[in-house]
């Protein structure tokens, strides 16, 4: 009886060692911070000052209170190991960025340690905010005052940029592409990056419509352009009922697909608006908390 004991002790112990070696990662991981309640602005990195988050605060409460666009950003100093795009959507799903009925929140995360950031996007806004735009911002706002240390600078520019890429506005402060000389010189890697991203934000835009008409609307739009530029009635008729079609076979999948993944609180696929593989202070004047908005993955991330 004593032998047989033995055994079983040692085996315990053994099945408890194993099951250590996989719980132990998900104990270490890294937590998302509380909610916060009184200032959307976070820094884990005591890098801002009282009077840079209070301006930050009154920045992002002044655009939810015109637009009920809602805005968080997060600093902390590592990620500890972990993916950023996993953290970040945790992040923003924890804190509710955006309104339940809108969806419209967006996170500007900063893991100063690593040199990495990410700007997450609430499924309501990934059509005024796609991915390449939040690339964009990224690259020409924020990350030139990050390379010189002014973390500040950085965020409260990248804080600009989203506000006017919400409010559908053109931004002077984001490069554009230089022209070419001759057609052999062609970016057309370029172009075709352009033209997948556009499909996608096409695909984000009809899928979250109540209706699919739109596609087919926009598809006879098309048609008419085309035949318009072709000077061939037929080539112009012939263009209208095809693309017509299509843009109405097209809304309806990409709707499908929406709320398909939507309702399982999942991310859609990347031609339906979803994103690609890689994916204390002052009071900020009555900020409140946020309403509970939902992401799905859209936005970018980059270094310095």
């Amino acid at each position: 009886m004593g032998m047989r004991r033995l055994r079983m002790n040692i085996l315990a112990a053994a099945v408890a060692l194993f099951g250590a070696m996989f719980v132990a990662p998900g104990v270490t991981a890294l937590t998302v911070p509380p909610k916060p309640t009184d200032v959307p602005v976070v820094d884990q990195t005591q890098t801002l000052t009282s009077e840079q988050k209070t301006s930050l605060a009154q920045k992002i409460a002044t655009e939810r209170a015109a637009t009920g666009n809602e805005l968080g950003v997060l600093m902390i100093p590592s990620l500890e190991g972990g993916a950023l795009e996993d953290y970040s959507l945790n992040v923003a799903r924890g804190w509710g960025i955006g309104s339940k009925e809108r969806n419209n929140g967006v996170l500007l995360l900063v893991v100063k340690n690593d040199r990495r950031l990410r700007i997450e996007v609430g499924y309501g806004l990934e059509g005024a905010l796609p991915d390449i735009r939040a690339n964009q911002i990224i690259r020409d706002r924020i990350k030139p005052a990050f390379q010189q240390n002014d973390y500040y600078g950085g965020i409260d520019a990248g804080v600009d940029g989203i506000i006017t890429a919400i409010h559908g506005e053109v931004d002077p402060k984001l490069s554009q592409p230089k022209p070419v000389a001759t057609l052999a010189h062609f970016p057309w890697e370029v172009v075709i990056f352009f033209a997948v991203m556009g499909f996608s934000w096409l695909g984000a835009i009809l899928g979250r419509t109540k209706s699919w008409w739109a596609g087919g609307v926009i598809g006879g739009i098309f048609g008419a352009i085309i035949g318009f530029i072709s000077g061939a009635l037929v080539v112009g008729i012939g263009s209208v009922i095809i693309l017509t079609i299509a843009g109405l076979f097209f809304d309806k999948v990409v709707s499908a697909n929406y709320r398909s993944h939507a309702g399982r609180g999942d991310r859609p696929s990347w031609w339906a608006g979803g994103p690609f593989l890689g994916g204390g202070g002052s009071s900020g004047g009555g900020f409140g908390g946020f309403g509970g908005g939902s992401f799905g993955g859209g936005g970018a991330s980059g270094d310095w």
